[in-house]
């Protein structure tokens, strides 16, 4: 009963906090709304799936979408990201968004499919349940990667231009303060690392032990 309680309200916050966060970077609805339905329809076709293959929803099952999720707006983040920082030097949706995935295609790929493997992998644990936790997962990775590189593209070309025009010419001015602002901030961690490389290089492998330590605790 708790689990199942503990899963209603964690999948739809996690949602809530990725929302946030989403607003929080592009501080637009409507490039939000595109990695959202990603997300959505990856979560519901995956867990739709596992119940028609006739799997048990176990406490393993259960966080599935927790983990699909943040895993599925990446793709879609970058799409969109790249789509509105190129758009300006071109003035075309199509133009832009060849170049999008002629320069994203390859590295969304290779993420998507290491990440999807690293968790099909649990499929040669000896526990079943975390043999269905990395399978599904895996397949709602594979799905969202396929979303965002369909998905996207469309609903970019279903955007009004002068939308698309105003969100450019936004993201465009944001960029030079953003820019400004990180600069500076790596050029005083520039400096500190460069002032303290010995104590940093210590402090690490110290941290190291003690984290081996701790996994020699596990029971």
């Amino acid at each position: 009963v708790e689990m199942f309680i503990q899963m209603a309200i964690s999948a739809p916050l996690a949602m809530v906090v990725i929302f946030a966060l989403l607003y929080y970077f592009f501080r637009n609805l409507t490039l939000i709304y595109a990695p959202m339905v990603v997300a959505m329809v990856s979560v519901i076709a995956t867990m739709s799936l596992l119940v028609a293959t006739g799997q048990t929803v176990h406490i393993m099952s259960s966080m599935i979408p927790i983990f699909i999720m943040p895993i599925a707006v990446l793709d879609s983040v970058h799409i969109l990201s790249e789509f509105i920082d190129y758009y300006p030097r071109s003035r075309s949706r199509r133009l832009t968004m060849e170049h999008v995935m002629r320069e994203l295609f390859v590295p969304m790929f290779y993420t998507s499919t290491t990440t999807a493997i690293g968790f099909a992998s649990l499929a040669l644990v000896p526990i079943p349940p975390v043999q269905v936790f990395g399978v599904f997962v895996a397949f709602g990775v594979l799905l969202a990667w396929l979303l965002s590189i369909s998905f996207i593209p469309a609903y970019i070309f279903l955007v009004r231009r002068e939308k698309i025009e105003v969100l450019a010419g936004t993201r465009l001015h944001a960029d030079d303060d953003d820019t400004a602002s990180i600069g500076a901030f790596l050029q005083r961690l520039r400096v500190f690392s460069l002032g303290h490389a010995r104590k940093i290089v210590v402090a690490s492998l110290a941290l190291a032990v003690a984290f081996v330590y701790g996994i020699t605790q596990i029971v």
